[in-house]
């Protein structure tokens, strides 16, 4: 009886153990974070990812660190007070180092009752300073840009640190659709024009060229062929027709014709 209840007692305290160990074992993953609550008071630091140890009385709250993405969509207003649907993506990730004033002033809610109150904020009093038109041209870059640096002056003093801003979809009222539709069409006639009127004063160019280039090569023949020229040429086909054995007649040209030699065929 004695053996039995030893036995007993030595498997109860490796129980015990085991289970001690197990309420004092911890592990973080990958990007986490962990915050250590005993009996509702936050104690100082925080445990990085890996497997710790700790007072079974301790709970462990693990908070992502890793960046996170935040996508809105809602109805904003132009500077002309139309309304556009815009969809936002914001991307941000919470302070390691602020990781405890996070969790006692925000909670593990951060997201919802902080970040995203601020986001809606910042999109419609920066969107608000434009017209819809500029949502559409160069001017989005800068919007962004300015959202953003709204939200880093909000967010970073508590913690979250934001790391982009992105404009991904603008649809904009049925009327300034058409405007814009009807201003792009424009554009691009004017560069057809442009490049048409670009072609024909190139086109003339090459067809003053090329009668100059012809003009110029007349004077030159004009200038090489003169009256002695023509007669010995005459002379020289007169030759080569006679010297022929086909049946012709050849008649040789007055003073007045220039002597050339003029051909009768008699068969």
């Amino acid at each position: 009886m004695i053996k039995y209840f030893k036995s007993y007692l030595v498997l109860s305290v490796i129980l015990i153990i085991f289970l001690s160990l197990l309420f004092c074992a911890v592990t973080i993953p990958t990007g986490y974070v962990g915050i250590r609550v005993l009996f509702g008071s936050v104690q100082d630091g925080y445990l990085e990812p890996g497997f710790h140890m700790i007072n079974p009385f301790i709970r462990v709250v693990k908070m992502n660190i890793r960046t996170q993405r935040a996508d809105e969509e809602g109805v904003i207003p132009s500077k002309e007070m139309l309304n556009m649907t815009l969809k936002t993506s914001v991307n941000y990730h919470i302070d390691k180092y602020k990781i405890e004033d996070i969790y006692k002033t925000l909670g593990t809610d951060y997201f919802d009752n902080f970040v995203e109150p601020h986001i809606r904020s910042s999109i419609r009093e920066i969107t608000s300073e434009y017209g819809a038109e500029q949502f559409f041209s160069g001017a989005r870059n800068e919007i962004q840009q300015k959202i953003q640096d709204s939200l880093t002056k909000a967010l970073t003093p508590r913690g979250i640190i934001v790391e982009s801003v992105m404009l991904k979809e603008i649809s904009p009222p049925e009327i300034v659709r058409v405007a814009i539709e009807s201003k792009q069409a424009q554009q691009q006639e004017a560069e057809a024009m442009k490049f048409r009127l670009q072609r024909e004063r190139l086109e003339a160019e090459r067809k003053t060229i090329e009668a100059e280039g012809i003009q110029k090569f007349q004077e030159i023949v004009k200038k090489g062929i003169d009256k002695n020229l023509l007669e010995w040429k005459g002379i020289e086909a007169t030759e080569i027709i006679a010297k022929s054995p086909n049946t012709k007649i050849i008649i040789i040209g007055n003073k007045e014709s220039g002597g050339l030699p003029l051909i009768l065929p008699t068969g």
